[in-house]
């Protein structure tokens, strides 16, 4: 039986679960509440993927929505990684943008692959692991 995962896009996220689904999913980021707080209460956009209410995938972009994008954060608790909930909440950020709008990111090199396989490139620049959306 398939997962039911629900997106919600800009709703309540607590500082406390995300923080833990950062740390799970090996995300390096800060472990402050105050300042996690600042940086999703900033972020123009955040989506959250849960099931059964836990938060179990997670993103954070900040965004004119007309030219470009740049996403902060792309988390997947690793017992939901390779189920397409990744590549869902891009096709969610996505949807907020107008056509044409430029996606962009620094990514893990261990993450490249994914992030290939949504399209994405890397700039011609080995001290980065910069991709744009084509």
């Amino acid at each position: 039986m398939k997962q039911q995962i629900s997106y919600e896009i800009n709703g309540g996220v607590e500082v406390g679960e995300v923080l833990k689904l950062y740390r799970e999913a090996g995300l390096n980021r800060p472990q402050e509440a105050a300042k996690l707080r600042m940086m999703l209460d900033r972020a123009t956009v955040r989506i959250a993927a849960r099931h059964e209410g836990r938060l179990v995938g997670f993103l954070r972009a900040f965004t004119d929505a007309c030219f470009d994008c740049y996403v902060n954060d792309l988390a997947v608790h690793p017992d939901y990684q390779g189920k397409g909930i990744g590549e869902e909440l891009l096709k969610q950020l996505t949807g907020l943008l107008e056509e044409g709008t430029m996606l962009f990111l620094l990514t893990a090199p261990e993450a490249a692959g994914f992030y290939e396989k949504q399209q994405f490139r890397t700039f011609d620049n080995p001290r980065t692991a910069l991709y744009k959306k084509a």
